[in-house]
């Protein structure tokens, strides 16, 4: 089955199941400086089939319940190419072609108020094997499930960002690579970690990324690409780069996002003596949710500041950068087609089906209606124009003397005319009128 099917066979196969598989989280855990929060705080969220439940306790001391709806990401978006591994690879695992993974973004909305204000939020959430993971921000805090924790403790930092509209301005594209140390990781001396699903967590991390970088530096990713490399391949990775990225089509990607077991770490930058592709590198042993923002604001330059995600004390007690550092950012980026610029000036509008084109060939409209009725043909029997039938197109090149019509879909609905039987109506109709009028 396609993957654009995936995420909704996930949800329908989850929405079949029992209620009480829904998860339920009402334990929160504050992390870091809570200087400055304001009152209002989530106080559980049920998280089920295509929809979630959140409870929130405003700045008035009032409750509300939220609906949450939740849709297929275009961060990781269903259709991505997936590059599956060589058979040194080790033992794949089912979830790997992603084909059992749902990524989702949400959106918030009161179902006793619809057309009601709602707190600023946005929502990177993963559903895989039955379990909830991701990252949400209600109001002025950000919420995180770890998938490696059974205690369905929500871990909860503090965030200065006013931003309520969550339009990016800019969009760049990075391919993800990840091997076989990564895939099968299981946490330093942990029996639980990341459970063999290493890739797993290594895509949730790219995901909530997103939700972060485009609510501080206005800046949306799109993961272009998945690819599985073994970690001999991606010892030296500026190599493996310089030898595979027109090939992969990386060319023009932002930079690339290393998974690589334990081999490497850091990050690396275009210079005299690599490969002219940028890659942020992350291993194993201290991986979080998090670690792959920071890496990533390093490899992208963002200054070092406490109380953000570029602290260099503790970046896992922030989940935010700043404005200082957005515009120390924004004045260094590279343009096209690293860094694209989208116009919201205007809505998107999805084109699902070509228009029709009804053509007429020029012999037709030249030729004569002689009152015998038939009708005089053009000289020239191998004309090169073309007409279109009921959306199909016939073609005549003078070299295929059977045209055969191209495969359009059904249109539904029934009772049209094409647009040949209508000329023949039209041709009859005029031929009468003549004779009547003789």
């Amino acid at each position: 089955m396609q993957r654009f099917l995936t995420s909704l066979l996930v949800m329908m196969l989850y929405l079949l199941s029992s209620n009480s598989s829904a998860q339920q989280f009402e334990s929160f855990r504050q992390v870091g400086d809570v200087t400055g929060l304001a009152a209002g705080t989530v106080t559980s969220i049920t998280l089920a089939a295509e929809t979630a439940e959140l409870s929130y306790f405003n700045v008035a001391g009032l409750s509300t319940i939220y609906d949450v709806d939740l849709t297929p990401s275009q961060i990781i978006r269903d259709r991505m190419p997936v590059f599956m591994p060589s058979a040194d690879f080790g033992n794949t695992q089912p979830s790997m072609n992603l084909d059992a993974v749902g990524f989702f973004t949400g959106s918030l909305f009161d179902p006793n108020d619809p057309d009601g204000d709602v707190p600023a939020h946005w929502f990177r959430m993963t559903y895989y094997n039955g379990i909830w993971s991701g990252a949400f921000r209600i109001a002025d805090r950000i919420y995180s499930i770890d998938r490696s924790r059974r205690d369905n403790i929500v871990e909860v930092r503090s965030t200065p960002s006013q931003n309520k509209t969550l339009r990016p301005v800019r969009q760049m594209k990075v391919t993800a690579l990840i091997d076989e140390g990564f895939v099968f990781a299981d946490s330093v001396g942990d029996s639980i970690g990341m459970d063999h699903v290493g890739h797993i967590h290594a895509l949730e991390s790219i995901h909530v990324m997103e939700g972060m970088m485009n609510d501080s530096l206005g800046i949306t990713l799109s993961l272009d690409q998945l690819i599985y490399q073994s970690s001999t391949e991606l010892i030296s990775p500026a190599n493996w780069l310089g030898n595979n990225a027109t090939s992969f089509g990386i060319e023009d990607n932002y930079a690339s996002i290393i998974f690589a077991g334990s081999q490497v770490t850091g990050i690396h930058t275009a210079d005299s003596t690599d490969s002219g592709y940028k890659h942020a590198s992350l291993n194993k042993l201290d991986f979080h949710q998090f670690s792959t923002a920071h890496q990533f604001g390093r490899l992208l330059g963002i200054a070092e500041e406490d109380n953000t995600l570029q602290s260099a004390q503790n970046p896992l007690h922030a989940a935010h950068w700043n404005k200082s550092q957005m515009t120390g950012l924004l004045s260094s980026l590279p343009g096209p087609p690293l860094i694209l610029t989208i116009s919201s000036d205007e809505p998107e509008v999805e084109i699902t089906e070509t228009e029709s084109i009804n053509l007429i060939p020029q012999s037709i409209l030249d030729s004569e209606i002689v009152e015998s009725g038939e009708i005089v043909e053009s000289e020239g029997s191998g004309n090169t124009d073309s007409l279109a039938i009921g959306g199909g197109l016939l073609q005549n090149d003078g070299t295929n003397s059977n045209p055969e019509p191209m495969q359009t879909p059904a249109a539904s609905g029934g009772g049209a005319i094409s647009p040949l039987l209508l000329l023949h109506m039209l041709l009859l109709f005029s031929f009468s009128r003549r004779r009547a009028t003789n």
